[in-house]
C-alpha cells in the first residue's frame, strides 16, 4: 500500500530531534541552533510532538559538518532500537507474522509518523523493494536522513528475522560520497547511488517467513491507537495534490489509469473526473505535468542516467522519455546533456 497524501506542511514526530539536538553538549550552542532551524522546545515536548520535516532534515545535514560524522545518519540508525526509532510503527514491523504483513503496516500508518512521504513495498519485475522518498524534492540535500532511515531499516528487519541477514543491495538518491567504502562496510552490501528512490532491495523469499512471536495479540489494539491517534495537519491536501501524489508515486512500477487513482483515493471515477473538469483539467494532463516536474527535480538533484530517470517515470526506455521530454520548454538544455552518462 502506499501511503504519501502530502500535507502543506510535512512534519516529523520523530524523538530523533531531540536526540540530535542532545548530542550538542553546549546549551549555547543548542539553543543557537534551535533558533536557527526554527524548532522551539514546544515542539519537542512529548514523545508525540510534530517538527517540521524540512527543518529536521536541515538540522540533519547540519549536524554532520557540526560533529566531522558525514555518516552520522548511518551511525545512529544503526545504534538505534527499532522502537526508538519507529515508536509503534516498530512494534508492527516486530510483531506481525510475516515481515511483508509488518512492512505493509508502516506504509499503512506512516501517516501518523510522518507525512509528505513515500514509503511503499513494491513487489513488481520478481523482485522485492522496500521504497523511501519524501514527496518534496525541494527539501535537498536530504542525504543523512535517507542514510539513517536505511540503516534503520536494515536493523529493524535485521532483528526481526532473527539470524545474519543483508539486503541483496541498498539504493540512494544522492550521488556517492567520498565515504562510500565506509558506508558499504556499515551495509554489508552492495550500494548505488543516483537512485529516483532511496530502496532496499530484497530476497522476495525472506518475505512470508513465519515468525513467531508473543506480541501478535495487541497489533489490533495497536492499529486502532494509530488510527485515532491526531493526524500530523489538520488540513488535508486538495483533491489535485492528492491525485499527482498518486500519479508520482504509481509511475514507476505500474500503469496510471483513472480507476487505479480513483480506488487509491478511494472515490469513484465518475467523482473523480466530476473533480478534474471543475478543475479544468484532466488526468492525462497531470501525469505529463508529474512526469515533467519530476524529470526536473531527478536532474536538479543529479540523477544522470537516463534509463534511471525514464524507469522512474514510467516509460519503457530513456528513448520514449526524451522523445516526450522535446516538448518540455522548462528543463534546461544543459541539464539534458547532463543525462549522457
Amino acid at each position: 500500500m502506499i501511503n504519501s497524501l502530502q500535507a502543506f506542511t510535512p512534519e516529523i514526530r520523530s524523538p530523533l530531534v531531540a536526540i540530535l539536538l542532545d548530542s550538542l553538549r553546549s546549551p549555547a550552542i543548542r539553543r543557537r541552533v534551535q533558533d536557527q532551524f526554527g524548532i522551539s522546545n514546544i515542539m519537542l515536548q512529548g514523545s508525540l510532538s510534530a517538527v517540521p520535516l524540512a527543518r529536521y532534515v536541515a538540522l540533519f545535514e547540519e549536524l554532520a559538518v557540526y560533529h566531522g560524522d558525514p555518516l552520522l545518519g548511518a551511525h545512529v540508525g544503526m545504534s538505534q532500537t527499532t522502537a526508538d526509532a519507529l515508536g509503534p510503527l516498530g512494534f508492527l514491523l516486530l510483531a506481525s507474522s510475516t515481515m511483508r504483513q509488518g512492512l505493509d503496516a508502516i506504509s499503512t500508518h506512516i501517516g501518523t509518523w510522518q507525512t509528505g512521504t513515500t514509503i511503499f513495498l513494491d513487489m513488481s519485475n520478481d523482485e522485492a523493494k522496500w521504497i523511501y522518498r519524501i514527496d518534496d524534492q525541494t527539501i535537498w540535500p536530504r542525504r543523512q536522513d535517507a542514510e539513517y532511515t536505511m540503516a534503520t531499516m536494515y536493523m529493524a528487519l535485521r532483528s526481526r528475522l532473527n539470524k545474519p541477514w543483508r539486503p541483496l543491495e541498498v539504493h540512494f538518491e544522492h550521488e556517492e560520497p567520498a565515504c562510500a567504502s565506509a558506508l558499504r562496510t556499515l551495509f554489508r552490501a552492495p550500494l548505488r547511488f543516483g537512485q529516483p528512490y532511496n530502496r532496499l532491495i530484497l530476497d522476495p523469499t525472506d518475505l512470508d517467513l513465519p515468525h513467531d512471536t508473543p506480541f501478535a495479540c495487541f497489533i489490533p489494539y495497536v492499529e486502532e491507537y494509530l488510527r485515532v491517534l491526531a493526524p500530523l495537519q489538520s488540513d488535508p491536501p486538495n483533491i489535485l495534490t492528492q491525485v499527482r501524489n498518486v500519479v508520482r508515486n504509481a509511475l514507476s512500477h505500474r500503469e496510471v489509469s483513472l480507476d487505479l487513482v480513483a480506488l487509491t483515493l478511494q472515490i469513484s471515477p465518475r467523482t473523480l473526473q466530476r473533480h478534474l473538469a471543475a478543475a479544468d483539467t484532466n488526468l492525462r494532463t497531470i501525469i505529463q505535468e508529474v512526469r515533467q516536474s519530476e524529470a526536473a527535480a531527478l536532474l536538479e538533484n543529479g540523477i544522470r542516467k537516463r534509463a534511471d530517470i525514464a524507469q522512474a517515470l514510467g516509460y519503457a526506455d530513456h528513448t520514449a522519455l526524451w522523445r516526450a521530454a522535446r516538448s518540455w520548454s522548462d528543463i534546461p538544455a544543459k541539464k539534458k546533456g547532463k543525462t549522457d552518462s
